[in-house]
């Protein structure tokens, strides 16, 4: 009864994300993956978006963002668990 619903190995070498290197500058670059470390877990995403407001006023580096890049978006996620650390 206690057995997860979905089981996947950790098999992920290699993933892509997209980064805002600069103001209005989007690319999308490889990293490795890493294991989950203790509090943390492994999601393989199937959706995301970059929203609207928060991440859009990132990318323009609008007047009450931080303009610190590079910044890494996506935090509106849909995805399976494939590891718990």
């Amino acid at each position: 009864m206690n057995e997860p619903i979905l089981k996947e190995t950790f098999k992920v070498a290699h993933g892509k994300r997209i980064v805002f290197r600069s103001a209005e500058k989007v690319e999308v670059e490889e990293f490795s993956v890493r294991r989950p470390e203790t509090n943390e877990v492994l999601i393989r995403t199937l959706k995301t978006l970059i929203s609207p407001g928060t991440e859009r006023a990132f990318l323009k580096a609008l007047p009450n963002t931080p303009r610190v890049f590079p910044q890494y978006p996506g935090y509106s996620n849909i995805g399976v668990i494939l590891e718990v650390g």
